[in-house]
């Protein structure tokens, strides 16, 4: 590193500020493009809008109705808050999501027999039937998109999934296990 020619009580030299400053911001700056969530946030969006057009003009849903209407399909009598875990979709969007599948009669619910403040979401015999239209063409959507993957790399993908995600739930528990100090 260059020694500095700058003297106190002096301005520094425009290349000095103009490195300094560099400096500074690239010490503060992230770069995106290698940033996992970043990367993984704008790789889901884009998914989400590839799998959208096999639905949403022909069917009228959104990718939040789509979402939940996939997860009852899977999870059955789900509550509102297991489907919340599902999804990983926030409560706002959930619920909004929930309460148009409903009206337009795709899903419906049933109070539940130990507490009836909670209530079981299912799909309704129209949901079921929109369902098992959908899904086919979703499943090509992903064989399309990982094709160029070939099998192995493919196999890959999914196991480092599988990993990152058992590293979240680590992150996510020893957070909520660390002892809390009291000052």
């Amino acid at each position: 590193m260059k020694p500095s020619t700058h003297t106190a009580g002096q301005p520094p030299d425009s290349a000095q500020q103009a490195s300094h400053e560099q400096g500074a911001q690239t010490a503060s700056a992230i770069d995106l493009e290698r940033f996992l969530p970043y990367r993984l946030i704008r790789l889901s969006a884009a998914i989400s809008r590839g799998i959208a057009a096999e639905y949403q003009q022909q069917f009228g849903l959104s990718i939040a109705e789509w979402r939940v209407l996939a997860v009852i399909a899977r999870f059955p009598a789900s509550s509102a808050s297991e489907l919340g875990e599902h999804t990983g979709m926030d409560k706002v969007s959930m619920h909004r999501a929930v309460r148009a599948l409903q009206q337009q009669g795709l899903i419906a619910s049933d109070q539940s027999t130990r507490d009836r403040r909670r209530q079981h979401l299912r799909l309704s015999r129209s949901g079921q039937q929109l369902h098992d239209q959908i899904a086919p063409r979703v499943l090509e959507f992903e064989q399309r998109l990982l094709a160029p993957l070939g099998s192995v790399r493919s196999g890959q993908l999914h196991a480092l999934l599988e990993a990152l995600q058992h590293s979240i739930d680590a992150l996510d528990n020893s957070q909520h296990e660390a002892p809390r100090h009291e000052y």
